[in-house]
């Protein structure tokens, strides 16, 4: 059981590998987010908050700012939060939460889906989209919308290639160019750290392209693990636009891996736009919390 009194900052270096995995484990869906060889991977100064058995784990990315320690959402990883092997009772919740806000003086968080939500004075609900994938393609299909099927018979039509690649590098710098028009917080540090999530999650890590007589269409990363899989990061060219190859590459990586225990987590997304595409492929709208706070001075706001 749980008890507030429990809970104890730990660092990183300090963990207990199987423990800690075990409770990450232990949660319905196994979030790839919270094992430790990805968090390693994506935030390499992190701390925690965890009960003494790992019961309860809340990982905590951190780093300085004019000597200011702080929190943050690492790029790549959409959720965080707590974990637990039990139902976290809202007290120990708002304990927890209470305790980081008094050890940092920033903190910006992105909690899980299985995680309650904690009372926070600023607080967004996000979404993402899961697709259970264990069950035979055909029940899956059946679920696709009459637009998305459309598309990708006109995929299909145009002559769309899927094939598996490992070129990186390439799709790094396919992104750039999407990217820059698109999100304007990307840095070349964070092209950087898909690198090597990319290479030091090579066996889980899977890059589908599609190709058109005309060139190629568009690529997508994915990091598949025990019980799921997400869809990291994606780009599309004119070409692709024009004969539905992203549809395409969606429908690949759920056929191979139809009939399967594990879903496809599409992250996302807020625009309205690219939930709907989300949407159309009969997925389920799950919701977590985004949490933050800001105690310090107004010279260092912009962390």
């Amino acid at each position: 059981m749980l008890v507030k009194s429990d809970l104890i900052f730990v660092s990183s270096s300090s963990i207990d590998t199987e423990l800690w995995n075990d409770c990450v484990s232990s949660q319905v869906k196994q979030p790839i987010y919270g094992m430790l060889w990805y968090l390693n991977l994506v935030a390499p100064k992190w701390e925690a908050l965890i009960a003494s058995d790992y019961s309860f784990i809340w990982p905590l990315p951190i780093s300085k700012k004019m000597g200011v320690k702080y929190v943050y959402q690492p790029f790549f990883t959409q959720q965080l939060g707590p974990f637990s092997k039990e139902k976290i009772p809202s007290k120990i919740l708002a304990e927890a939460w209470s305790l980081i806000k008094s050890r940092y003086k920033y903190a910006h968080v992105q909690s899980n889906v299985f995680a309650e939500s904690i009372d926070c004075t600023s607080k967004i609900q996000r979404i993402t989209h899961h697709l259970d994938l264990n069950r035979p393609y055909d029940s899956i299909y059946k679920g696709f919308s009459t637009n998305l099927k459309r598309n990708i018979k006109k995929g299909i039509k145009a002559g769309i290639n899927i094939r598996e690649s490992s070129n990186i590098e390439g799709f790094i710098e396919q992104l750039k160019a999407d990217y820059h028009v698109r999100f304007k917080g990307m840095k070349e540090k964070h092209y950087l750290l898909l690198k090597h999530l990319f290479y030091g999650s090579k066996k889980k890590s899977i890059i589908l392209e599609a190709h058109h007589e005309e060139g190629l269409a568009a690529r997508a990363l994915f990091i598949k693990d025990n019980s799921q899989i997400i869809y990291l990061a994606g780009a599309i060219t004119d070409i692709g636009k024009k004969t539905g190859a992203m549809p395409l590459i969606f429908n690949k990586i759920i056929e191979e891996n139809a009939s399967s225990p594990l879903y496809l987590d599409f992250e996302g997304s807020m625009v309205d736009s690219i939930a709907r595409f989300f949407k159309s492929f009969g997925s389920e709208v799950f919701y977590f919390d985004q949490l933050s706070y800001n105690f310090i001075k107004s010279k260092l706001k912009d962390l």
